[in-house]
C-alpha cells in the first residue's frame, strides 16, 4: 500500500524527505504548498489531474500538498501535527525573524521592516485574525477524522513517530531533525 504523508508547515519540519529518498523506497515528492490564495487555481488543477492518476506503484508520497489530492481506498495516511496555537506562534516568530534579518541585511528596507515590527496592527492577535493562518489543517488535512490515519505523530514524540513510520514503510527513518 502507498503511504500518503502531507507535511504541514510549522509542525516540526524534519529530514524525513531526505531520509525517505535515500531509503531505497520509491518516493514521490509533491510540494506546492497549498493554502496560498495565489496558488489556489494551480493547486485545484493538480488535485484534479492527480486524482486521475494511480500512485500505488510508489511506497510513499511526501510533501506539502492537500490530502484530498490523494484519495484511493488502497492508500494509507500518516501526518506529523502540532498544537494549532504552537504552530501559529512558530509561524509568527519566523515572520518576525525574517523582518529582523531584513533590518540587518538591507538598510534601505529597514524603515519598512521596522514599521511592521513596531506597528500594533501586526501584533500576534491581529496577525492571526487578518491572515488565513487558521486554515492550514483544513487545507492540508480537510478535517479528516483521526481514525482515517495509519499514523499521527507529534513533534514532542518525534522518535516514536519515526519508529512507527519506519514500521509502516518497512525501512529505517532516523529521528534526526534537520530544521
Amino acid at each position: 500500500m502507498t503511504l500518503i504523508v502531507p507535511e504541514i508547515p510549522f509542525c516540526g519540519r524534519t529530514g524525513t524527505a531526505q531520509q525517505l529518498c535515500k531509503s531505497g523506497k520509491l518516493v514521490f515528492l509533491d510540494s506546492d504548498a497549498p493554502p496560498k490564495r495565489s496558488r489556489e487555481s494551480q493547486c485545484q488543477q493538480l488535485n484534479n489531474s492527480y486524482g486521475l492518476l494511480d500512485f500505488s506503484s510508489f511506497d510513499v508520497v511526501y510533501g506539502e500538498f492537500p490530502i484530498t489530492r490523494y484519495q484511493k481506498a488502497t492508500y494509507r495516511y500518516a501526518v506529523l501535527i502540532r498544537d494549532p496555537y504552537e504552530r501559529l506562534v512558530a509561524q509568527y516568530n519566523q515572520m518576525l525573524s525574517r523582518f529582523e534579518q531584513k533590518l540587518q541585511q538591507a538598510p534601505e528596507e529597514a524603515i519598512a521592516a521596522e514599521r511592521i515590527l513596531t506597528d500594533e496592527k501586526y501584533g500576534f492577535a491581529q496577525w492571526v485574525n487578518t491572515l488565513r493562518n487558521h486554515l492550514p489543517f483544513k487545507a492540508y488535512l480537510d478535517y479528516r477524522a483521526p481514525d482515517q490515519f495509519a499514523l499521527i505523530g507529534l513533534p514532542e514524540r518525534y522518535q516514536s513517530y519515526c519508529e512507527r513510520l519506519s514500521k509502516l514503510i518497512g525501512t529505517e527513518v532516523d529521528p534526526v531533525r534537520t530544521g
